[in-house]
């Protein structure tokens, strides 16, 4: 493996959760303070919530590697199981034997009688691991099952432990009986800043190494870019930039490797969900554009007046804005035929000839119907002889 390459005793990130290689930063001492003080907690629920990957299971393997005096814990870390099933896992956990118990009321019966066979300092404590995933009818068992109390003392704990999507769930009004019973509540945050940094040290350490040997600075801060604090992902993002280091023969992880690391794991972590909306997302522009296509096949031909001007402010017609054409004269001013000339002066003979060329544009028919519902055709022909004939305009008025 690469830690050989790098001088380490053992691969530094590994991605199971283990207890032996716990970082503790402000928050994870916080969220095993919590788990901790569930065991004792006078309410009976107790409930710790974080980000995937946070490192929620790692302080449960924590929690158990522990020896709490008058504790008797049980583990459940399948929360898809039913009741019935849960209810089973946890008498085994707890040594009682179930091979002659079956149906949920001798269950429960089992487990209750386990409950009053404890000594007047015992309690046990039922730690339920992914209780996001957990059913409303199986969390309402849960807090059924907390009444299985003395009346002088509370035997049987119950910790939760989740997404935070369990917290949602529980503000839900068909879970407010067992949210309110809930006394004790807890946060796990991701890493921040600096912990970043301490964590990949800590690691990297607990195998022998040096990080400011093994980790460039713009690795460090690129890692701490792309992670977000997640211990999870610190570890995949950075077991893969030592692969990547150590397959081009390097001694150490730069940025670039961390940015390839990242591209490599985003892209493989594309879910169905986000494929499934690119596809939709690429039908729907594929419809939009059909749509557009068909509508400029549908538009009807533009208006002879808006295609003489669009021919006149382009090309060498840009000087003619109106539809007739400037006789002789200046930009902003009236010739002598009271036609307003945007253009450099121009003779007449040239003007004339580029109305010949303009009417190039406008032999389509125009049906657009205007005020009155009259068509726009209806006196075309007049119009632009005498629009694109000034001379012939001028011998009308002339006689």
């Amino acid at each position: 493996m690469y830690h050989e390459h790098f001088g380490l005793s053992g691969a530094p990130f590994e991605f199971n959760p283990t207890a032996s290689v716990l970082f503790m930063s402000a928050g994870h001492r916080e969220g095993l303070a919590a788990l901790e003080w569930g065991l004792r907690e006078p309410s009976g629920f107790t409930m710790l919530v974080g980000e995937i990957g946070a490192g929620k299971t790692t302080l449960i393997y924590s929690l158990l590697a522990t020896q709490h005096q008058g504790v008797r814990s049980a583990w459940v870390a399948n929360p898809r199981l039913s009741f019935e099933e849960m209810l089973r896992q946890i008498l085994g956990q707890l040594g009682v034997d179930q091979s002659e118990t079956s149906g949920k009321l001798a269950l429960l019966q089992a487990f209750d009688a386990q409950l009053a066979g404890l000594a007047a300092d015992e309690c046990v404590a039922v730690i339920i691991d992914e209780a996001q995933d957990l059913s409303d009818d199986a969390l309402e068992d849960l807090r059924l099952l907390s009444n299985f109390q003395s009346l002088e003392r509370r035997r049987l704990q119950i910790v939760l432990v989740g997404q935070i999507e369990l917290a949602r769930r529980l503000s839900g009004p068909q879970l407010r009986q067992l949210n309110q019973r809930i006394g004790a509540r807890a946060l796990l945050p991701t890493l921040r800043g600096k912990e970043i940094y301490d964590y990949v040290e800590y690691r990297v350490r607990s195998r022998g190494g040096d990080v400011e040997r093994l980790f460039t600075r713009g690795a460090i801060k690129e890692l701490t870019r792309e992670s977000g604090g997640i211990p999870r992902r610190i570890n995949v993002l950075c077991h893969n930039a030592l692969l990547l280091a150590f397959a081009e023969g390097e001694e150490c992880v730069t940025d670039q490797h961390v940015r390839d690391a990242t591209r490599d794991y985003d892209h493989l972590l594309v879910s169905r969900a986000t494929t499934r909306e690119k596809i939709a997302a690429s039908a729907s522009a594929a419809t939009r554009a059909a749509v557009t296509r068909l509508a400029r096949i549908a538009t009807p031909a533009p208006s002879t007046k808006r295609v003489i001007r669009a021919a006149a402010t382009e090309g060498p017609y840009r000087g003619f804005r109106n539809n007739s054409s400037c006789g002789p004269g200046r930009t902003g001013t009236r010739n002598e035929r009271g036609l307003r000339c945007n253009g450099s002066r121009r003779s007449g003979r040239y003007a004339e000839q580029n109305s010949h060329e303009t009417l190039r544009f406008v032999r389509e028919p125009c049906t657009e119907p205007i005020d009155g519902g009259e068509s726009r055709n209806q006196g075309r022909e007049s119009d632009l002889s005498r629009s694109v004939h000034p001379g012939a305009a001028n011998q009308q008025m002339n006689t």
